[in-house]
């Protein structure tokens, strides 16, 4: 169990040059879909990254399970 963490907030994130978010697994999935197809909301903080000029999202098969429009 960590003793010191650090907590960062969307605001923080979104200050940054480049961005780069990992999934992997199906258990990922719901989230992935919220975070580029829902809208962007408090409910998935993950979709304010679309908001960001330089963003990648790196996927798994299994998180893009849900994904509409999947490579």
């Amino acid at each position: 169990v960590p003793r010191h963490a650090i907590t960062q907030g969307v605001a923080d994130i979104l200050e940054s040059k480049r961005i780069i978010l990992i999934a992997k697994g199906t258990n990922k999935a719901e989230g992935i879909k919220r975070a580029l197809e829902g809208e962007i909301s408090q409910d998935a903080p993950a979709s304010f990254l679309r908001l960001h000029p330089n963003v990648t999202f790196i996927l798994d098969k299994g998180a893009a399970c849900l994904l509409t429009n999947r490579p």
